[in-house]
């Protein structure tokens, strides 16, 4: 055991006093489904920010971007387009108002009032809801795979034990608490993790200079610009890097272009108040994470420098940790790495036990069921999740090989109808069913028949089959009902391919949607630029790069001064 009895006694009281914040929530969230899994829309939206912002800082992939950086070096900066890291982009200029605005519960939810009702708009629901629950189900087996791995490295117990225990203390105080606890938690995790990344970024700094880093590295190695082929990744499965650097490109814009995926992201921007909330929410989500870059780029640096005989790039984490952090420090950074796994694992399981007890049990089983039924049957739906994330976890060998599956192949059969959702009117639920089944079909069979197909193959077999079998079935079956689409018009104002939709209303709206939505690409555009700056700023510092540190400040601020003119005068009102 590497653990000092004074860093075991500061992550026990942690961990202690979280559970005894999931029980003092419990009556709060019981009162009703609404309060249980948004806490009655009535938070503060930078509570939400912090929340929605750290719930993707996860130790699980805090270990696999170390492990990224490890093996490719800058390069390591391009494949995090692939899971969408400029989504606040996207979230802060109209993807976030959008969702605020349809004023539902769950993302399956939301299908009906786009949609309807019919048996066509159920049927999608209800396929979106078990995708979705196998979504959280690997999210939950690639967090424990993570916190297993990294536990193991400082109690005396095994991968598979040190998780169980972790996870145990997460799901008893989030069961009991609901979104309240999910959100003050986070907050309150949001903070000791900040912290804790600090310290490791300065301690880093401190060790670092870039002579020896330059010294110590292959040739490309701190290159952030692409190349095709980069010799010193030529034994590895990224040798081809360029056309995979295209697949992760393309990838990112079609996730982000489809807005909050139907899990944690979209449940946080139906939990703001208004529409105008969830803007802001969007804008402020990117900040609380610059200090997760710093960290992961020193942490890199100091494994490359001065550790030697490390054989699991995906353990290079802890191992640094426990070489370099003193002791008390040390259960401080410890405290807000655990903190990082259990502010993703607590929203993915609100965020699953939602579908579950919404979208299947009370709209097909108990329709009329009362509050306190559909209370319990919520913390029940969430035992029942855990249990499956974690056998899910058992049969899985490492985090990268879970992460691939979930956000290369089977998060590709979502691109295609969460994309065509928004923008197209003509697109219907049957072309949902379709475009889903299409994707599940071919992600089973390459996962299956075809494991070793690298992702610039598969992506593009996934995305083109459930688009073609999205157009087919669309055009193949009537349109939606006009009054539905009139209706989600009206409330949502989407942009896009609306026009006969718009034309058929008998009042117009005040300002057609696309002369928003066009002013709201341009400042997406602006704001990808100015978060990538902004993430890129503290992996230049940390290694003391200060001319790319320089460069990389002028575009930060000239984008948020173009921001500061063109997005935040003309944020929604409502």
């Amino acid at each position: 055991m590497n653990l000092h009895p004074i860093d075991l006694s500061i992550l026990i009281l942690y961990l202690g006093g979280i559970v005894i914040f999931g029980f003092c929530m419990r009556r709060r969230a019981s009162e009703s489904l609404d309060e249980y899994f948004l806490a009655g829309r009535r938070l503060h939206w930078l509570y939400i920010s912090l929340s929605g912002s750290v719930s993707t800082f996860d130790i699980t992939g805090t270990m696999w971007i170390v492990a990224m950086f490890y093996t490719m070096g800058m390069k390591g900066m391009w494949i995090h387009w692939f899971w969408g890291f400029l989504m606040p982009a996207f979230f802060m200029t109209y993807a976030g108002k959008w969702v605020r605005r349809s004023n539902v519960i769950t993302g399956a939810q939301w299908l009906c009032t786009r949609f309807g009702e019919g048996t066509d708009g159920r049927i999608a629901r209800v396929m979106y809801a078990i995708l979705s629950l196998i979504f959280t189900v690997g999210m939950i087996g690639y967090a424990f795979q993570g916190i297993g791995k990294f536990s193991s490295v400082y109690l005396p117990v095994s991968e598979t034990t040190g998780a169980t225990l972790i996870i145990g203390v997460t799901s008893l105080y989030v069961i009991l608490g609901g979104f309240y606890s999910v959100i003050f938690t986070d907050v309150v995790q949001t903070i000791i993790l900040t912290i804790a990344a600090i310290i490791v970024a300065v301690i880093c700094y401190n060790r670092i200079s870039y002579d020896a880093l330059a010294a110590a590295v292959p040739d490309g190695w701190l290159d952030l610009m692409p190349s095709w082929q980069p010799e010193y990744l030529a034994d590895t499965e990224y040798q081809f890097f360029g056309m995979l650097c295209i697949a992760w490109v393309l990838k990112g814009f079609l996730l982000n272009a489809g807005g909050p995926g139907q899990l944690t992201d979209f449940q946080r921007f139906l939990s703001t108040r208004t529409a105008r909330d969830s803007c802001k929410v969007g804008a402020a989500w990117c900040f609380f994470l610059i200090s997760r870059w710093g960290m992961c780029m020193g942490i890199t640096a100091l494994a490359m420098i001065g550790i030697e005989g490390i054989t699991d790039a995906e353990k290079v984490l802890p191992h640094v940790l426990n070489t370099y952090l003193p002791i008390g420090l040390k259960g401080i950074v410890l405290a807000g790495f655990f903190a990082a796994f259990m502010s993703t694992f607590d929203s993915t399981i609100n965020t699953g036990a939602s579908y579950l007890v919404k979208d299947i049990y009370q709209a097909f089983l108990r329709q009329r069921a009362s509050q306190r039924e559909l209370a319990a049957a919520s913390y029940l739906a969430s035992l029942l999740i855990v249990m499956c994330g974690v056998l899910m976890g058992l049969r899985t060998k490492s985090i990268a090989e879970i992460w691939n599956w979930l956000m290369m192949v089977f998060g590709a059969g979502f691109l295609v109808p969460n994309l065509l959702r928004w923008y197209w009117w003509r697109f219907n639920a049957w072309g949902v069913v379709a475009s889903l089944l299409t994707g599940m079909l071919l992600c089973f069979y390459l996962t299956n028949f075809h494991p070793d197909a690298p992702f610039y193959v598969t992506l593009y077999i996934i995305v083109g089959g459930s688009l073609l079998a999205a157009i087919v079935a669309t055009l193949a079956t009537p349109p939606t009902n006009l009054k539905i689409l009139q209706q989600f018009y009206i409330t949502v104002q989407p942009g896009g391919f609306w026009g006969p939709v718009r034309r058929a209303l008998e009042t117009p709206l005040d300002v057609e949607p696309n002369r928003i939505f066009f002013r709201d690409l341009l400042n997406a555009g602006i704001a990808m630029v100015a978060i990538t700056s902004l993430y890129l700023l503290p992996v230049y510092a940390v290694i003391h790069a200060w001319t790319a540190v320089y460069i990389l400040s002028g575009i930060f601020f000239t984008g948020f001064l173009l921001l500061s003119i063109f997005w935040y005068p003309y944020l929604p009102k409502d």
